[in-house]
Protein backbone atom coordinates (compact mmCIF):
# COMPACT_ATOMS: atom_id res chain seq x y z
CA UNK A 1 0.00 0.00 0.00
CA UNK A 2 1.45 3.60 -0.72
CA UNK A 3 0.23 6.37 1.78
CA UNK A 4 0.81 10.10 0.82
CA UNK A 5 -0.05 12.55 2.96
CA UNK A 6 0.46 16.18 2.98
CA UNK A 7 1.97 17.69 6.02
CA UNK A 8 2.17 21.07 5.59
CA UNK A 9 3.24 23.70 8.69
CA UNK A 10 -0.18 24.65 10.84
CA UNK A 11 0.77 25.64 13.92
CA UNK A 12 0.76 23.89 17.17
CA UNK A 13 -1.65 20.64 15.62
CA UNK A 14 1.39 18.87 14.30
CA UNK A 15 4.28 20.20 16.46
CA UNK A 16 4.06 17.31 19.10
CA UNK A 17 6.10 14.62 20.57
CA UNK A 18 3.15 12.41 20.19
CA UNK A 19 2.00 12.86 16.53
CA UNK A 20 5.83 12.51 15.81
CA UNK A 21 5.41 8.85 17.18
CA UNK A 22 2.01 8.75 15.89
CA UNK A 23 3.38 8.84 12.71
CA UNK A 24 6.75 6.43 13.30
CA UNK A 25 4.13 3.81 14.28
CA UNK A 26 2.33 4.69 11.51
CA UNK A 27 5.13 3.72 9.46
CA UNK A 28 5.47 0.23 11.10
CA UNK A 29 1.72 -0.41 10.09
CA UNK A 30 1.93 0.46 6.28
CA UNK A 31 4.46 -1.91 5.55
CA UNK A 32 2.28 -4.41 7.87
CA UNK A 33 -0.30 -6.92 6.48
CA UNK A 34 -2.74 -4.63 7.10
CA UNK A 35 -6.29 -4.44 4.99
CA UNK A 36 -6.64 -0.84 3.25
CA UNK A 37 -9.70 -0.57 6.04
CA UNK A 38 -7.65 -1.28 9.14
CA UNK A 39 -4.78 0.89 7.99
CA UNK A 40 -7.00 4.09 7.79
CA UNK A 41 -9.02 2.86 10.81
CA UNK A 42 -5.57 3.16 12.72
CA UNK A 43 -4.52 6.51 10.85
CA UNK A 44 -7.46 8.28 12.66
CA UNK A 45 -6.46 6.31 15.85
CA UNK A 46 -3.30 7.28 15.69
CA UNK A 47 -3.87 11.22 15.34
CA UNK A 48 -6.28 11.00 17.97
CA UNK A 49 -3.82 9.31 20.56
CA UNK A 50 -0.94 11.23 19.02
CA UNK A 51 -2.52 15.39 18.34
CA UNK A 52 -3.59 16.52 22.23
CA UNK A 53 -6.18 18.98 20.11
CA UNK A 54 -7.43 16.11 18.19
CA UNK A 55 -10.76 14.70 19.77
CA UNK A 56 -11.92 13.19 16.73
CA UNK A 57 -10.81 11.75 13.06
CA UNK A 58 -12.03 10.52 9.99
CA UNK A 59 -10.95 9.46 6.75
CA UNK A 60 -12.71 10.41 3.51
CA UNK A 61 -12.54 8.56 0.20
CA UNK A 62 -13.31 9.74 -3.15
CA UNK A 63 -15.34 6.67 -4.61
CA UNK A 64 -17.28 6.65 -7.78
CA UNK A 65 -17.04 10.30 -7.99
CA UNK A 66 -18.71 10.38 -4.54
CA UNK A 67 -17.20 11.29 -1.19
CA UNK A 68 -17.75 8.73 1.89
CA UNK A 69 -16.24 8.00 5.30
CA UNK A 70 -14.57 4.70 5.50
CA UNK A 71 -13.23 5.25 8.63
CA UNK A 72 -14.04 7.52 11.81
CA UNK A 73 -12.51 7.34 15.56
CA UNK A 74 -15.94 8.16 17.24
CA UNK A 75 -19.55 9.71 16.46
CA UNK A 76 -18.72 12.98 16.05
CA UNK A 77 -16.41 12.44 13.37
CA UNK A 78 -19.31 10.37 11.41
CA UNK A 79 -21.81 13.00 12.18
CA UNK A 80 -19.34 15.81 11.62
CA UNK A 81 -18.03 14.41 8.09
CA UNK A 82 -22.03 13.41 7.20
CA UNK A 83 -22.60 17.45 8.20
CA UNK A 84 -20.40 17.96 4.93
CA UNK A 85 -21.79 15.43 2.87
CA UNK A 86 -25.29 16.41 3.45
CA UNK A 87 -24.01 20.66 2.71
CA UNK A 88 -21.72 20.30 -0.23
CA UNK A 89 -19.35 22.25 1.85
CA UNK A 90 -16.56 21.49 4.42
CA UNK A 91 -12.97 21.42 4.88
CA UNK A 92 -12.85 17.78 4.17
CA UNK A 93 -14.46 18.51 0.57
CA UNK A 94 -12.49 21.76 0.04
CA UNK A 95 -9.24 19.25 1.19
CA UNK A 96 -9.94 16.81 -1.35
CA UNK A 97 -11.14 19.59 -4.59
CA UNK A 98 -7.50 21.60 -3.86
CA UNK A 99 -5.15 18.41 -3.01
CA UNK A 100 -4.28 21.03 0.20
CA UNK A 101 -4.33 21.29 3.47
CA UNK A 102 -6.99 23.08 4.80
CA UNK A 103 -7.06 24.69 8.34
CA UNK A 104 -9.84 26.14 10.38
CA UNK A 105 -8.11 27.50 13.45
CA UNK A 106 -11.48 28.81 14.82
CA UNK A 107 -14.53 27.92 13.24
CA UNK A 108 -16.73 30.10 15.09
CA UNK A 109 -15.18 33.33 12.81
CA UNK A 110 -14.55 30.93 9.73
CA UNK A 111 -17.14 32.28 6.54
CA UNK A 112 -15.62 29.22 4.30
CA UNK A 113 -18.47 26.99 4.82
CA UNK A 114 -21.85 28.68 6.49
CA UNK A 115 -23.83 25.67 6.67
CA UNK A 116 -21.29 23.13 7.57
CA UNK A 117 -19.90 25.40 10.18
CA UNK A 118 -23.45 26.20 11.89
CA UNK A 119 -23.76 22.24 12.14
CA UNK A 120 -20.44 21.49 13.47
CA UNK A 121 -20.59 24.13 16.24
CA UNK A 122 -24.13 22.57 17.40
CA UNK A 123 -21.89 19.57 17.59
CA UNK A 124 -19.20 21.43 19.72
CA UNK A 125 -16.55 21.54 17.17
CA UNK A 126 -14.21 24.37 17.54
CA UNK A 127 -11.58 23.73 15.27
CA UNK A 128 -10.86 21.86 11.71
CA UNK A 129 -8.18 20.60 10.28
CA UNK A 130 -8.38 18.41 6.41
CA UNK A 131 -5.37 16.72 5.01
CA UNK A 132 -4.79 15.56 1.77
CA UNK A 133 -3.81 11.66 0.66
CA UNK A 134 -3.83 9.64 -1.85
CA UNK A 135 -4.30 5.54 -1.48
CA UNK A 136 -3.76 3.29 -4.05
CA UNK A 137 -4.20 6.10 -6.18
CA UNK A 138 -7.80 7.10 -4.32
CA UNK A 139 -8.06 10.84 -3.40
CA UNK A 140 -9.13 11.32 0.14
CA UNK A 141 -9.04 13.21 2.89
CA UNK A 142 -7.22 12.66 6.97
CA UNK A 143 -10.30 14.94 8.75
CA UNK A 144 -8.90 15.89 12.60
CA UNK A 145 -11.33 17.49 14.79
CA UNK A 146 -11.23 19.47 17.69
CA UNK A 147 -13.67 20.54 20.15
CA UNK A 148 -11.51 22.99 21.27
Amino acid sequence: MRLIVALPSVGNWLQTEGFLQSFADLASLLISEETVDTTLRRIGDLAVLGLPACDAASVSLVEADRVASTAFTNDLAEAADGDQYATGEGPCLSSIEERNAVLCDVLAGDERWPRFRDLALARGVGSVLSLPLVVDGIVGSLNLYSMI
